[in-house]
């Protein structure tokens, strides 16, 4: 099959650039493939970790929202509940995006938990209501808001105890009994007010609420017990006013032992405890869970792009090494294929110019320097045959030539001859006259032939045996003269 110098630089060029263009393709496909990655990489396990992170840190700023309902006061419920309201909004937005995030298949997930979350919503809205009621200082407040009447009420008793003291007698004694049970019953109420609000546990605040109770009728009944003392008899308008004083001091105590009875901290504490905390640990499980998962998406596509990135790796070192070795390769047969067939080239120039055409050059080459050494080959065949023919001429001219000199040696001899035949017929000049004419003659005519011969060297070459004839008619025609010289 024949492969010329241009095919063979057409084929090496082709394949070259059809490997330059699949490493390009290799290169950009596997740029698009982790771009892809890239892209699906951000939308997905990365918002969803994101989200995650951020609805945990909502969820955090809603738990401390609730814990702070339970310390302030009142006046700080509403914008508590803006407050929430706006995290579980933007936990809402959050878990849209998540789920434009998550997978088809993992969407299960998501469902299970908002029904938790909408359990939490609900028990944070309510921990804030509870809050409302709640006031963390109520024994304070409770110690502020008698205060006055508890110290009126005891001065005017110390008051009583002290006139009464200064009479005397078993009426005087009894009655400074009675009047120090009465304080008693001031001291307990007081003591058991406090312990109905300051308390958590329900059957506490409920013991203390029942005694509290009790204190208004057996304050009453101490009350009614002193005025019918003798000794008090002078002081029943004292005694009235301080009914009045218990009534008011009973009532402001009622007021906040009613409020305790509610137990609304500890109903706070308890729905804290027992389910927005548990609630919030389940749906940061949850959340662990997912982001996880997503984690793990997010490990693996990076992993999917590591294996990528070096099997492209190879893939392109080893297309790039096999495009070097194929244009190496190329390269170093075309400068060996060209090379040593200019080398036969020239060294078969140089044979031809030094005269040696009798080799011909071995040619397996199907291109154009094979080509080349064909036609020097043809070339010098033809050579060949030219010089042949010169050689053949060159050998008769050289021929024609020898039988030309023996000619003239023998018209030489024959000039001698006769002037020999002249000294010898010297004496009859007649004779010797008409001798010499006919010499003469025939020298003449042996000249001429003589000059035919060496000018038409080239001539004899092609006419070969005639030469030789015309040479023998010249000698015998000068064998002649001679013969007739002599006569």
């Amino acid at each position: 099959m024949r492969f010329t110098i241009k095919t063979k630089l057409l084929t090496s060029s082709g394949l070259l650039l059809a490997i330059l263009a699949g490493v390009g393709y290799a290169g950009i496909h596997s740029l698009s493939r982790s771009n892809e990655r890239m892209a699906d990489f951000s939308a997905g396990p990365f918002v969803q970790v994101e989200e995650g992170r951020f609805v945990q840190g909502v969820l955090n700023d809603a738990r401390r929202i609730v814990n702070r309902a339970v310390f302030a006061g009142s006046h700080e419920t509403k914008p508590l509940h803006e407050a929430i309201d706006q995290d579980w909004q933007r936990i809402d937005d959050s878990l849209a995006r998540i789920s434009n995030a998550m997978p088809e298949a993992s969407r299960g997930r998501l469902q299970d938990l908002r029904p938790m979350l909408a359990e939490l919503k609900a028990a944070s809205s309510q921990m804030i209501d509870l809050g409302e009621n709640i006031d963390i200082v109520i024994g304070g407040t409770l110690l502020d808001a008698s205060r006055g009447v508890f110290e009126k009420m005891t001065a005017d008793f110390d008051m009583l105890k002290d006139q009464t003291t200064s009479k005397g007698g078993s009426d005087s004694v009894e009655a400074i009994s009675l009047m120090t049970e009465v304080l008693e019953y001031i001291l307990r109420s007081r003591g058991e007010a406090i312990t109905a609000v300051s308390h958590t546990d329900i059957d506490t605040i409920h013991r203390a609420a029942a005694a509290f109770a009790g204190d208004r009728s057996g304050m009453h009944d101490k009350l009614a017990e002193l005025m019918r003392n003798p000794a008090m008899a002078a002081h029943r308008e004292q005694l009235d006013r301080l009914g009045i004083d218990w009534d008011n001091y009973y009532a402001t105590l009622k007021t906040f032992v009613d409020r305790g009875e509610q137990n609304y901290l500890s109903r706070a504490l308890d729905l804290l405890g027992g389910k927005v905390v548990p609630l919030t640990m389940r749906i940061e499980g949850k959340i662990d869970e997912m982001n996880d998962e997503a984690e793990e998406a997010a490990r693996q596509s990076v992993r999917l792009s590591e294996e990528a990135y070096h099997t492209t790796r190879l893939t392109l070192f080893g297309v790039v090494l096999g495009a070097l070795l194929l244009g190496l390769g190329s390269a170093i047969w075309m400068s060996l294929s060209i090379g040593r067939g200019l080398a036969k080239s020239v060294k078969v120039a140089e044979r031809i110019s030094q005269g040696d055409l009798t080799d011909a050059v071995e040619v397996k080459q199907e291109d154009e320097i094979g080509d080349l050494l064909r036609a020097m080959n043809t070339m010098t065949a033809k050579l060949r045959g030219i010089t042949a023919e010169v050689i053949k001429s060159a050998t008769l001219v050289a021929a024609g030539s020898q039988q030309s000199a023996v000619a003239i040696e023998q018209l030489s001899q024959g000039a001698c001859e006769q002037a020999a035949s002249a000294e010898q017929l010297g004496q009859g000049a007649a004779a010797q006259v008409t001798a010499s004419q006919t010499l003469s003659r025939g020298i003449a005519t042996l000249t001429a032939s003589t000059q035919e011969l060496g000018q038409g060297a080239s001539a004899q070459i092609a006419a070969g045996e005639p030469g030789r004839g015309r040479l023998a008619a010249i000698r015998r025609d000068g064998r002649a003269a001679v013969a007739r010289g002599h006569r």
